[in-house]
């Protein structure tokens, strides 16, 4: 579809929307929120909610606003998840397709303490989220992001609180 995209993953609250606004403006790549794209906001009107009761449907609705939004004369970094809570707050990773569908020239996972996590979403949200359960979701959005990079063929690059080696693999792409 694209590839002009650096997709940068990470659980809700990791500082994922921190990290692409710094990258954007430091390379001047666009960027887009997926929960954006997709009308997250038509969707569900409790903001605070993580649950998704139709994954399929949200991520289709991710391509779709994508094809309206990506011109292929311009970079992006779009930020996103590998895995989402279900309707009943299981964890499912997405579906691979999705990712092969929006062709990033790079993966970036974006890590943090699950402690700061917690305090985040609770300050943000309004809603206590149990670190045990923060943490699964965040192991298994490294695992599935590791796992779609090398699926897709493209490189993964993990990020905590240092951006230089990503800034350094997006500089390499030429975007």
């Amino acid at each position: 579809m694209h590839e002009n995209i650096v997709f940068l993953g990470g659980i809700h609250g990791s500082g994922k929307g921190i990290i692409a606004s710094k990258i954007s403006d430091k390379l001047g790549l666009i960027h887009l929120s997926a929960s954006d794209v997709l009308k997250w906001s038509e969707l569900n009107t409790d903001q605070t909610n993580k649950l998704v009761s139709d994954i399929s449907d949200t991520q289709n609705r991710l391509i779709s606003g994508l094809r309206g939004k990506v011109d292929m004369n311009s970079s992006y970094i779009l930020d996103g998840h590998f895995c989402l809570f279900d309707s009943q707050g299981k964890i499912n990773k997405v579906d691979v397709k999705t990712f092969e569908l929006i062709s990033p020239r790079l993966i970036a996972i974006k890590t943090c303490n699950v402690e700061e996590v917690s305090d985040r979403l609770s300050n943000r949200d309004h809603r206590k989220y149990e670190e045990a359960v923060l943490k699964e979701m965040q192991d298994k959005e490294v695992e599935h992001g590791l796992e779609v990079a090398k699926l897709i063929g493209v490189k993964a690059v993990i990020v905590q609180d240092d951006i230089e080696e990503l800034i350094e693999e997006i500089e390499k792409l030429n975007l």
